[in-house]
């Protein structure tokens, strides 16, 4: 499984790092998966008790989400309320629509996000999670 690394989750800014530790937090379910800063082991999402435990106790500082491409779109869809849609360009990589839900006019455009999917939401909703939308 494919999957956004930690190092890569530390790069971002604080408040980035927030918003999607707090999204992960509401959001999460079986089989998701997180790190910790100690021990750097990926720990997969079993049973209730750990998502009982994740959810009434938030997640501490040392505590990673490991984010996958399905995480990363839904995390676009509900924070900016609209619809994914991708296209790929041979020359230029992906680019990503946000669309209106009840509309089909294009509501904001990423374009040039390079060869990788993962990579091109990973860019995306760091930029939402920065309010750059």
């Amino acid at each position: 499984m494919e999957f956004i690394s930690a190092e890569e989750f530390l790069k971002q800014p604080e408040e980035v790092q927030k918003a999607l530790k707090d999204w992960f937090k509401d959001n999460i379910e079986f089989y998701d998966l997180y790190t910790t800063i100690k021990y750097s082991d990926v720990i997969i999402i079993r049973n209730d008790k750990q998502i009982k435990a994740i959810k009434e106790y938030g997640i501490k500082d040392n505590v990673i989400p490991l984010l996958t491409e399905g995480q990363l779109r839904q995390f676009i869809e509900d924070r900016t309320q609209t619809i994914v849609q991708i296209d790929y360009y041979m020359a230029k990589g992906y680019t990503i629509y946000l669309s209106c839900r009840n509309e089909p006019e294009i509501w904001k455009c990423f374009s040039d996000l390079g060869g990788s999917l993962i990579k091109a939401y990973w860019d995306v909703a760091c930029k939402i999670a920065k309010g750059e939308e």
